[in-house]
């Protein structure tokens, strides 16, 4: 039987270093976790934050063997609903079918992915 097994990738962007610390919690807690990222906006502009989501979405997922896939599912998980993060993560994901732009993000969200 062949299993189709599809790839989701999650960033996490918040102001400040909240998401990154929030990744290093997860990873102290799982391990290393495949596809998930985490990007602050500090020293920033809302368009430098857009371009580097951009950038991460359109570069191929990749797993513990190498192996990429492309165009897979995207999660991108923000801290504040309306502020810079928001807005830019909408921009980027704008016309994109397979993103999801999630707001509150927290550690039990994360644990849960």
């Amino acid at each position: 039987m062949i299993h189709n097994e599809v790839t989701t990738r999650a960033l996490v962007i918040t102001h400040g270093r909240i998401g990154i610390e929030l990744k290093n919690v997860v990873e102290m807690i799982l391990g290393p976790v495949e596809n998930f990222d985490a990007m602050t906006n500090s020293g920033k502009s809302g368009p430098d934050i857009s371009n580097e989501i951009t950038k991460w979405l359109d570069s191929p997922a990749e797993n513990t063997e190498g192996e990429t896939h492309p165009g897979c599912q995207c999660i991108i998980l923000i801290d504040d609903y309306g502020g810079s993060c928001a807005t830019a993560a909408q921009l980027a994901a704008h016309g994109r079918p397979k993103i999801a732009v999630i707001s509150g993000v927290n550690l039990a969200m994360l644990l849960g992915l």
